[in-house]
C-alpha cells in the first residue's frame, strides 16, 4: 500500500513502491486521504459553498489519484487507487489491516523536532500501529532523485 499526499516525494515513493511491487508480482494500492470535512456550529454539512468547495477538492484528488493509478496499470502493476476521509494516521493503519498488506511504502517529510512536537508525524505514527513492514522513503533522497 502505497500512501500519497501529492506533495514532492510522492513520486519518488511512487516510483520506489513500483519497484517493489514488480519485483514480488505483488498488487499495489494507492491511498490518499482526503482532510475530513470541517464542522460548522449549527450546520452539520456546513454552508452549500463550502460543500460546493470540498466536493470540488475531493473531485480534483480522486482525479488526481485514479491517473497515478492508471500510469501505474500502463506499466503492468495491478494498481488500484482509494481515496478516504478521516485521520491520515488511522485511516492508512485502518485501510492496511482491511486490504491485509505485506508493506506499506511511504515518504517521510523530514520535519525539524519541533514540527513534529506541534503537528505530529505521520510517518511516526503509522511506524508505530502498523500490522506489517513499512518502507519509508525520506525527503532529502527524493529531492535528491
Amino acid at each position: 500500500m502505497v500512501p500519497i499526499d501529492f506533495s514532492g516525494i510522492s513520486d519518488r515513493v511512487i516510483s520506489d513502491a513500483r519497484l517493489l511491487a514488480g519485483a514480488l508480482n505483488a498488487k499495489m494500492w494507492l491511498l490518499y486521504v482526503a482532510e475530513p470535512e470541517p464542522d460548522f456550529v449549527g450546520f452539520k454539512a456546513g454552508p452549500k459553498a463550502v460543500r460546493n468547495q470540498v466536493a470540488r477538492v475531493y473531485r480534483e484528488e480522486h482525479k488526481k489519484i485514479q491517473s497515478h493509478a492508471t500510469s501505474l496499470r500502463e506499466t503492468g502493476i495491478d494498481t488500484e487507487a482509494l481515496l478516504v476521509q478521516g485521520g491520515i494516521v488511522d485511516c492508512i493503519v485502518e485501510q492496511a489491516i482491511r486490504l491485509e498488506v505485506s508493506v506499506i511504502v511511504m515518504g517521510s517529510h523530514g520535519h525539524t523536532a519541533l514540527e513534529r512536537v506541534v503537528l505530529g508525524s505521520v510517518t511516526e505514527g503509522v511506524l508505530k500501529h502498523a500490522p506489517c513492514a513499512v518502507h519509508i522513503v525520506p525527503s532529502h533522497i527524493a529531492d535528491a532523485g
